[in-house]
């Protein structure tokens, strides 16, 4: 009796130490899943990683710093989604060959541009190797008005509008009716734009985005930012002063203004 309670005893021993083992290879997994979905490469890490699992599992790369891509010696093939932070003034045609070298950027569907001083020229450059981009933040354009006419004539401009397929596009600059004009140029198959506005541009802006004549891209959504509760009653007025829009909803929450179409 007392050797077949033993036996019992040590079977159960083994298979509660295979659940806790079990337990934690599943918990092990699902952590390195989690904890490895976004992935930071800055100046000064040594970015090595030599376990193919975690490449893979890779979704999300942030890049902080002009010099960050010299130390990375890894590709991740699953990354759709980019954020560039801090500062970038370099070569961009050396540039986007390194960063090809880690990632592929013609499966990006998300970029995000924080660093402010990267100039839109060099944007434009990237978005030439990101023909599956859909979202794109820009904290600045940067652009002068001397240089709105050289920028859409050239020959990168002119083969990005043509290729890029993104449909939301953010910003924080105030925007004016030349920027629009230049986004809409840029971005013919926009559907969603945010962006902030002075009052004294709202009127000829308002006007652009929502005629029919230049809405051919089927641009539908519009949130300016950060402006005062009197722009609700402006808006409405020039959409009905124009005849822009019969159907529309139209919303101000947190300082922002929101409308649909």
């Amino acid at each position: 009796m007392e050797i077949f309670v033993l036996k019992y005893s040590i079977q159960l021993i083994h298979l509660s130490i295979n659940k806790i083992i079990l337990f934690l290879l599943i918990t092990s997994i699902l952590f390195r899943k989690i904890n490895y979905r976004s992935f930071k490469i800055n100046e000064t890490s040594n970015c090595l990683i030599r376990s193919k699992f975690i490449q893979n599992s890779v979704n999300h790369i942030y890049i902080c710093g002009k010099t960050a891509l010299d130390n990375c010696k890894n590709y991740f093939s699953n990354v759709t989604n980019l954020t560039f932070d801090h500062h970038f003034d370099i070569p961009y045609h050396s540039f986007t060959t390194n960063l090809n070298s880690i990632i592929s950027l013609s499966k990006i569907i998300t970029l995000v541009v924080k660093c402010n001083s990267m100039r839109f020229r060099q944007l434009i450059d990237i978005l030439r190797f990101t023909s599956n981009l859909c979202t794109l933040k820009f904290p600045f354009l940067s652009i002068s008005d001397t240089e709105y006419t050289s920028i859409q004539q050239s020959e990168s401009f002119i083969f990005v509008s043509n290729i890029n397929n993104i449909k939301t596009f953010s910003f924080d600059e105030r925007c004016t009716l030349e920027t629009a004009r230049f986004i809409l140029n840029l971005f013919p198959r926009l559907k969603h734009l945010k962006t902030g506005m002075d009052r004294k541009e709202l009127k000829s802006c308002i006007s652009f985005l929502l005629s029919t004549s230049n809405n051919n891209c089927g641009l539908y959504f519009l949130c300016i930012s950060s402006v005062p509760k009197l722009c609700l009653a402006e808006v409405k007025r020039v959409i009905k002063s124009e005849k822009l829009l019969h159907d529309y909803l139209i919303k101000y929450i947190n300082r922002d203004l929101y409308l649909w179409w």
